[in-house]
């Protein structure tokens, strides 16, 4: 039986927790803020498999990418997958850039052709909104600059 343990930002408040040691594939989607810094690290990856495989789908800080690389790089793991860095762009020599079962992506999950069409389409709508003077502040990325006339 395959065992997949997906954290997610409803079931981690950036608190360390034990993971499941029967866990074969970790999947990582969380938010970075100050409270979960290397959320994890050394210790949550011994406590999983040497199978285990793990993708960070959250943003790179919240993983101690040197604690990955050494896992991988011992066979304490069996292979990682990431597209997002702690320092971007990564160094070539530092890492997972290093790591023989160690998958790196380009951050481009915004490429997709549904992605490009939603963001045409939102940015369309928006500038068409302005227009009209049907624009709402919470369409924005700085909500506190925005001024209705």
């Amino acid at each position: 039986m395959l065992v997949v343990t997906t954290l997610m930002s409803l079931i981690v408040n950036s608190e360390k927790f034990p993971l499941p040691g029967s866990t074969d594939n970790l999947t990582v989607h969380v938010p970075l803020d100050d409270s979960n810094w290397h959320l994890i690290g050394q210790d949550e990856l011994a406590a999983l498999p040497p199978h285990s495989i793990m993708i960070n789908c959250a943003c790179g800080g919240v993983i101690d990418q040197q604690a990955i690389a050494n896992a991988v790089k011992t066979g304490e793991m069996a292979a990682t997958d990431t597209d997002v860095f702690a320092v971007e762009p990564p160094a070539k020599d530092k890492h997972f850039m290093s790591c023989r079962n160690s998958i790196v992506n380009p951050h481009n999950a915004a490429c997709t052709a549904e992605g490009l069409c939603r963001m045409a389409t939102f940015s369309a709508q928006n500038t068409i909104d302005q227009f009209d003077r049907k624009l709402t502040a919470d369409k924005l990325i700085n909500p506190e600059v925005f001024e209705k006339p």
